[in-house]
């Protein structure tokens, strides 16, 4: 059995400011889904490439080389009853990108990344991937990369927001991991978004050799409202089990300056035991900000109807002030009604490239 823990996935992470954490959808051994806490860029970019974003190194003839990274380091005094403050280096990386035009509206590009905050200070590879990419007809990313339930979300926390679902290692590898195929196209008024992964190399043991994911997204911007519907689904063939999850998710940006979210997420599972599994989540979020000050709250209603879980309500609000470009300072806290929990508070400074 996989423990419950908390932790970010690699993609889109560091390279746009303005992200927000959230959470989706995942694998563990116990089948069913987990939602992790992640990092989610603005919709309208979420078909740009991460060789687009960060400094420009090399520009010329149709060549373009990007680096980019990005550090976010907290002293955090957790959720769990009894935690303590502690130092964590929360994202440590950078990535190098080339792109190369193959005429005016088709380009290919390559990513590769490392993670300097994984596996307890020990680096490794984050994100490797071709892409061929059109402005009019999208594109197309195969390597190591995140599928597209890793962008859903609307939460607004930094790093205490709680998800309802955690984040199991192993459950990581199956939305991110090295044989995935990803689609992207966005029109500004439309955009929509697909994924494929396997496991033939047999890295994930949940998944299988003969195991597939998939996951895909439709959504429009109509004036102030971004409205967008995500499914998600896995066959895990070492385990024998299903399990599905549908995301709706509404986001209006009609105040000035401000932004208002409201989500719902239902999970269902069909296990090898012929139990079935079932979860239902429903988020408000929002977002304020006033000259360099941005505030953020939200809160989670978790309703459950598994024997081993428990119904709850989070909440979380926070403030963080941009002290120079794509740098912020940030406070936030956290709570739950769950058992054993206490207030949790974190400190940090992120910035990013």
């Amino acid at each position: 059995m996989f423990k419950l823990v908390k932790g970010f996935s690699r993609y889109q992470k560091k390279h746009i400011q303005g992200s927000i954490h959230i959470g989706i959808p995942i694998y563990q051994e116990k089948r069913q889904w987990i939602i992790m806490k992640k990092t989610l860029v603005a919709l309208g970019v979420i078909a740009a490439s991460s060789a687009q974003a960060g400094v420009a190194l090399y520009d010329n003839d149709g060549i373009k080389i990007n680096l980019s990274g990005g550090v976010d380091v907290v002293y955090l005094k957790d959720l769990k009853k009894g935690s303590h403050f502690e130092q964590k280096i929360d994202d440590a990386d950078f990535g190098i990108g080339a792109s190369y035009a193959i005429n005016d509206d088709l380009k290919v590009a390559g990513y590769l990344e490392y993670d300097g905050d994984k596996n307890n200070q020990k680096g490794m590879m984050g994100d490797v991937y071709i892409k061929l990419g059109s402005e009019s007809l999208g594109s197309i990313k195969v390597g190591r990369i995140c599928g597209v339930i890793d962008d859903v979300g609307i939460a607004s926390d930094y790093q205490l927001g709680e998800k309802a679902f955690l984040l199991s290692e192993e459950g990581n590898k199956v939305i991110c991991n090295d044989e995935m195929i990803r689609y992207d196209l966005d029109t500004d008024m439309f955009y929509t978004n697909l994924s494929y992964s396997q496991d033939k190399n047999e890295n994930i043991s949940s998944l299988g050799k003969s195991g597939r994911y998939l996951d895909g997204r439709v959504g429009v911007r109509v004036a102030n409202f971004d409205v967008s519907v995500a499914y998600g689904d896995i066959k895990a063939s070492a385990v024998t089990s299903k399990e599905r999850l549908v995301a709706v998710e509404t986001k209006f940006a009609g105040i000035p300056n401000a932004n208002v979210s409201a989500a719902y997420y239902r999970m269902q599972g069909d296990l090898s035991s012929a139990e079935k599994v079932k979860r239902d989540n429903y988020y408000l979020a929002g977002d304020y900000t006033l000259n360099s000050w941005k505030f953020g709250a939200g809160v989670n209603k978790f309703v459950t109807k598994n024997a081993d879980e428990k119904n709850f309500r989070a909440w979380h609000v926070n403030t963080g002030y941009n002290f120079a470009k794509n740098s912020t300072a940030y406070v936030e806290v956290a709570g739950n009604n769950k058992d054993d929990n206490q207030t949790g508070i974190a400190v940090g400074v992120k910035t990013s490239f």
